[in-house]
């Protein structure tokens, strides 16, 4: 809704507000002392205002208890202390005495002891079996006499952890030959080493079990003198293959002799050499031409061989191709260009290729 910030007091002049409504929030806001709003939340529904401290909520009537001529007894150990009224037209007091002491509530009639024997959540201390009170663990009663009784059920019991042990390798000592193993006497476990071949023999109950022997590895090939003397998998991996290989990157070759015509592979050297030496790229720019019944002729001559001469006319200024007429004889090429006027110098440029000799 639209609203005006006010930052100065208001004084109304004992002037009433009418049809005012409270500010509405579902939330406390900032409090300061005197500030009232409606809380609009859902269980409150009430004005509350701001004591300087906390928020505090204005009662409503329909809400106050209604006491009509209501009598308040105070007692103590069943005799009336002090009654209170109502619609009585004075205050009253009445000094009460709290009991410090245990005894003093316990021997009241109708207070604890009255209600103790209905307890139905506690356990008398009759009715508690006897435990030691010396704190020696030989007193107490009723003791459990297994692991189980303790309530663990994770861990082992002394016959397990006996044959656990009994079952793990125990060094024994050196023999000279496996026949001076022992015959008798031993137990599961027993390890002794054999001298004679460095092996090490283990009783299974029924055997000597062989668990190793020293190896000669002096005939194998070592890890630092393998990769020197053999390429690895992934130099290999690098190799191109013998047939139809797909190469990558920039390879080369070896450049063949000028005149090589064999299946031997060429190479850009190879072949920047054949062109030089077999042909030949000239260019030309038109001299100022006169037409002759409409037609400008261009003649330039050449030593190339006029069967393998090509010949294109570009203009200078844009480089684009123009169609003429091209004769070609041998020792020249004639260029015909229809046209009514002069042509000027340097207008057109002719790009001749060709074999070099006759």
């Amino acid at each position: 809704m639209a609203e005006k910030n006010v930052l100065i007091d208001l004084n109304l002049n004992n002037n009433e507000i009418q049809n005012v409504v409270l500010q509405n929030l579902a939330a406390e806001p900032t409090g300061k002392e005197g500030k009232i709003y409606y809380d609009s939340a859902s269980g409150v529904k009430a004005p509350k205002f701001y004591d300087g401290t906390a928020w505090k909520q204005l009662a409503k009537k329909d809400e106050l208890p209604v006491v009509n001529n209501a009598t308040l007894t105070i007692q103590k150990n069943g005799v009336n202390v002090q009654t209170f009224t109502a619609n009585a037209s004075s205050n009253k007091t009445a000094n009460i005495t709290v009991p410090t002491k245990t005894s003093e509530v316990t021997n009241d009639s109708g207070f604890i002891t009255k209600e103790v024997n209905n307890l139905t959540n506690y356990t008398k201390t009759s009715d508690l079996p006897s435990v030691a009170t010396s704190g020696n663990f030989a007193d107490l009663q009723n003791k459990p006499t297994t692991i189980a009784g303790y309530g663990i059920t994770d861990a082992y019991t002394k016959t397990e952890i006996d044959n656990k042990v009994s079952s793990v390798y125990k060094y024994k000592g050196s023999v000279a030959t496996y026949a001076n193993l022992p015959t008798s006497g031993q137990v599961v476990g027993d390890v002794y080493n054999v001298e004679e071949n460095g092996a090490n023999y283990a009783w299974d109950g029924t055997t000597w079990d062989k668990l190793g022997e020293t190896i000669d590895l002096s005939p194998y090939l070592l890890q630092t003198d393998a990769a020197a003397t053999y390429a690895t998998i992934t130099n290999l991996n690098k190799k191109a293959n013998t047939s139809s290989p797909t190469l990558t990157g920039t390879p080369k070759a070896p450049t063949a002799a000028a005149g090589t015509n064999t299946t031997q592979i060429a190479t850009t050297a190879f072949v920047q050499n054949a062109i030089a030496a077999y042909s030949i790229t000239l260019t030309a720019t038109n001299p100022a031409l006169t037409p002759s019944s409409g037609i400008c002729t261009w003649t330039i001559s050449n030593t190339l061989n006029n069967a393998d001469v090509l010949c294109s006319v570009r203009e200078v200024t844009s480089g684009e191709e123009v169609f003429t007429s091209i004769t070609y004889s041998a020792a020249s090429i004639v260029i015909k260009i229809n046209s009514s006027a002069n042509i000027a110098a340097n207008t057109y440029k002719a790009v001749i290729i060709g074999q070099k000799g006759s």
